[in-house]
């Protein structure tokens, strides 16, 4: 699930892209990367492993609050200003890490506005890392058929 992300991530990349694309690429790529601890922990929802995850990815707790907040949804956004659509600038937090060359969904985490990608590709690439997840679980599909 965190290279699927990371893939997502490089296809909002693409030149042709309208930003409203865009932005669909980075919260489903957001949501990708919170559902990471549900494959990664395979059922444990202990509030003891809950912490010790968030403790070892911390851009996993923001990523979990965006997609969190795309699924359940409100009418009314408390501080609009929260976000915002934009490409970096220098004085960005995240200038170095976030996707250039285009623009960039900004929410705030911790009373600062941060670049969606650059959380996104933190997480995952961090994520690949250390956890080593295998690059793929599809096999290929067996013949079962009785040819005789």
């Amino acid at each position: 699930m965190a290279r699927a992300a990371l893939d997502l991530l490089d296809l909002a990349g693409r030149p042709d892209l309208e930003v409203s694309t865009i932005m669909a690429l980075e919260l489903g790529a957001a949501m990708l990367c919170s559902h990471v601890r549900d494959w990664h922990d395979l059922g444990d929802w202990s509030p003891a492993g809950h912490e010790a995850f968030k403790a070892v990815f911390p851009e996993w707790g923001a990523l979990r609050h965006i997609a969190n907040g795309t699924k359940h949804a409100k009418s009314q956004i408390a501080d609009s200003t929260a976000t915002d659509i934009r490409d970096l600038s220098w004085g960005d937090a995240d200038f170095w890490w976030g996707s250039q060359c285009r623009p960039n969904l900004f929410v705030m985490v911790q009373d600062e506005q941060r670049a969606v990608s650059a959380l996104i590709a933190s997480f995952a690439n961090r994520y690949i890392e250390i956890a080593k997840p295998p690059a793929t679980t599809l096999s290929e599909p067996k013949l079962t058929a009785n040819l005789d």
